[in-house]
């Protein structure tokens, strides 16, 4: 496995991981940098109907933002339950971030318990994590945990 920190990596905003597994690509969210000094967002280093999925970690736009700009390629996304809404609502935070392109098309796979799925051609394990949002989750993928 060969992570790259795409997002998040030189402030709070943008998180997004690229992960390489047996050749194929995915993704640990896929959020959009904003703040005060707004920062283009990084570009992907494969193409982008090269990426098998999308796992959200949680909700909030600094991990969802940049999913609409992955939708065109039909990339399924994945997140839990309890989180869903943040892809098809805008919500409190619509208002304090200059651009908010939701809302986006439902998820493709939606988690509602902790357990060993396999989606994407793709095996691993879900944690539910609620705190920060109530669909918090943690993904393992082999011996990592994101």
């Amino acid at each position: 496995m060969k992570i790259q920190f795409i997002g998040a990596t030189h402030e709070v905003t943008g998180s997004c991981t690229l992960l390489e597994v047996n050749g194929k690509y995915y993704l640990i969210d896929c959020g959009m940098e904003q703040g005060k000094d707004v920062f283009q967002n990084i570009e992907l280093p494969v193409a982008a109907n090269n990426i098998e999925a999308v796992f959200i970690t949680h909700g909030h736009f600094d991990h969802i933002l940049a999913v609409g700009d992955l939708r065109n390629v039909n990339i399924p996304v994945c997140i839990h339950k309890d989180d869903a809404h943040f892809l098809t609502e805008r919500d409190t935070f619509s208002s304090m971030i200059h651009h908010d392109p939701r809302p986006f098309e439902a998820p493709d796979i939606v988690f509602d318990k902790d357990g060993l799925y396999k989606a994407c051609g793709f095996e691993f394990y879900v944690m539910h994590t609620p705190g920060h949002t109530d669909g918090s989750v943690c993904y393992m993928f082999d011996d990592m945990l994101f």
